[in-house]
């Protein structure tokens, strides 16, 4: 508790040592903030996931609050698929994968999606044709995926099965 105060006085020591502060230094990273990155929390628990990047791929850790123990989850091997963004499955078994992201308009964008299964290391493309989907969501089952392809229609495909299932025609409903 000691160290806390001085830490606290030894800062505001610094900043009343100088004459003013400039708009140099607020532009330099004088005063940024630190991030503790990107984290998922684990469903039902006092754990998040969060990630680093590794000589194997990108590695995964599980941080449990109640014991302040981390413990190494899983890895996505490099030699598998590399440079991708990712979103949990609602039960997080799977991880949604997108790279060749291309910027369309503020939000959105397209790219190539793949599931990848955690426990069998397996990937899987989001249907036929991967590439050029946008809005991919999973269903609440973890079971099914929802997308949107450039012909701005409405998809559905089974990751069971591996069918996949035009729900619309330019808009309009066909089922």
């Amino acid at each position: 508790m000691r160290y806390k105060y001085l830490t606290i006085i030894l800062m505001f020591s610094a900043l009343l040592a100088q004459d003013k502060i400039s708009l140099e230094s607020v532009l330099d990273g004088t005063f940024r903030t630190e991030s503790i990155g990107r984290y998922d929390w684990k469903n039902s628990s006092d754990s998040y996931y969060f990630s680093e990047r590794g000589d194997e791929g990108l590695e995964f850790y599980e941080y449990n609050l109640a014991s302040n123990d981390t413990l190494k989850a899983f890895t996505v091997k490099k030699n598998i698929i590399s440079n991708f963004s990712y979103s949990f499955s609602p039960d997080q078994t799977k991880l949604l994968l997108k790279k060749n992201s291309v910027k369309l308009w503020r939000h959105s964008s397209y790219g190539s999606y793949y599931v990848y299964d955690i426990s069998s290391e397996s990937l899987t493309p989001v249907t036929t044709d991967p590439d050029s989907l946008r809005n991919v969501k999973f269903s609440p089952d973890s079971n099914k995926l929802a997308f949107v392809r450039n012909d701005n229609n409405l998809y559905l495909f089974d990751l069971i099965n591996e069918v996949e299932e035009q729900l619309t025609m330019m808009g309009v409903k066909i089922f």
